[in-house]
Parts: C-alpha cells; structure tokens; sequence
C-alpha cells in the first residue's frame, strides 16, 4: 500500500477549534478499540499528524486542528492491528482518499469500516446479554431489585425461536447472559409472581408476547444492556 512517512508522535494544539470525529467498527458492524487514526493535511509536506485512538466502543475524537484540507487514515503505518489500513473513505491508498474539507469551528463526522487482513488474530467470537431486573417500590418510588428471576435469551432463527440460554438475577436484581452465538436475540423474564391466578412474564421491552417484543442484535464480542422493571 502507499502511504506517506508517519511522523514519530502526534501532537495536539489548543490554538484551533475544529474536530474531527466518528466510529471505527469491523466488517460484521462490531466496535474496534484502541485503533489509531490520523489526520494528514493536504497537500502533506511532512507536518507532524494530529491523531487520536478509538475508544471501546470504537469511538474516537480529534480536537485543535487548523480549518483546511485533510486525508484521514485508519490504522495507517501500524502493525498487527489484525485489519487492514485504510484512508477516508474506503480506499487503500492515500493518493486516491477522500480530502476532508474543515470550515472554522466546524466538526465533521468520519466513520469507518475496516476489513480483516490476512493475519488472523484472536477476536472474541461470542456476544454477552447483560442488565438488571427491578420493581418500583409502591412506598419510597425506589427501585427494589428482583432476586432469583429466570431471564432467557431465545435466539431468533427461521420465524420461530431456538432453545434459550438461561441466567438467574443475584442479589442485587444483575444477571449476565454469556456466550451468546452472534445474532438476533429476544428476551424474557420471568419472575415467579402471581398475579389474578397468572404468572407475570415479560418480554424485552416490556411487552406480554415473543412476537410484539423488541428484537436484540448481538456482533460477535458485543456486549447489550437489557434491562426489566416489572410492572
């Protein structure tokens, strides 16, 4: 691939006001951390780049930069990142990537989706459900938690739904689902509450049937938040 040189450090300066943000994420949508972007103004004559790192949920900011012309590189020039460089927006070399144009004061949202190199490295194959199950306490309006609630995770497959995988909440109303193959998910509670001779159960969000509940999407390493009061 052709690049220019990468200068040895970023810096940033707090004279300028113009921001560059976005997501970097993988080629089944999952969020990629800790990968470093840079921006190169253009033309380039060797300045040092101003760059930033993705957060763990694939996000990333880059402050202080000057209004003017620039090339945006994801994962340019380091090594064993597992995917391969790329520049804004989609292309492998520099000469043909996109010119980000930043006017004074101005942020501009740059996201990302990055391929897998050749090199394959360990990526967590697996998603996780996790939240807390509660009721409203009629006294003080606080949330008490509910112990000892079956929770069900049914993945979605063919119009019907598959065996679930099940978790108890703890003592403090938490449950975590693990090693969730990645797809689509729909969620239960069920607590061992009567009600008018019926045993209260609730799908995710908050809703009495499997086929009106909301539908939970899990990539491969992701981790949702589900939660559940019951009403």
């Amino acid at each position: 691939m052709e690049l220019p040189l990468l200068a040895d450090s970023v810096v940033e300066s707090s004279s300028y006001n113009c921001i560059i943000r976005g997501r970097v994420r993988g080629p089944v949508g999952n969020p990629l951390a800790d990968m470093v972007i840079y921006t190169y103004p253009t033309p380039w004559n060797g300045e040092t780049p101003l760059g930033a790192l993705s957060d763990q949920e694939g996000n990333y900011l880059i402050s202080g930069l000057a209004p003017g012309n620039y090339k945006l590189g994801f994962g340019v020039g380091e090594e064993e990142t597992g995917f391969l460089p790329e520049w804004f927006n989609n292309i492998r070399a520099w000469r043909e990537a996109e010119v980000i144009t930043i006017l004074p004061g101005n942020d501009y949202e740059a996201d990302a989706v990055m391929d897998r190199s050749t090199i394959v490295y360990e990526e967590p194959s697996y998603g996780i459900i996790r939240g807390r199950a509660t009721r409203i306490n009629e006294e003080n309006g606080l949330e008490d938690a509910l112990v000892g609630i079956s929770v069900y995770a049914f993945r979605v497959e063919g119009g019907g739904l598959k065996v679930p995988i099940k978790a108890l909440t703890s003592t403090d109303g938490t449950y975590e689902i693990r090693d969730l193959i990645p797809g689509s998910y729909k969620i239960e509670f069920a607590p061992e509450v009567v009600r008018e001779g019926k045993t209260l159960v609730a799908w995710y969000d908050n809703v009495r049937t499997w086929r009106e509940a909301d539908t939970v999407v899990i990539a491969p390493g992701d981790s949702f938040l589900v939660n559940y009061v019951m009403e």
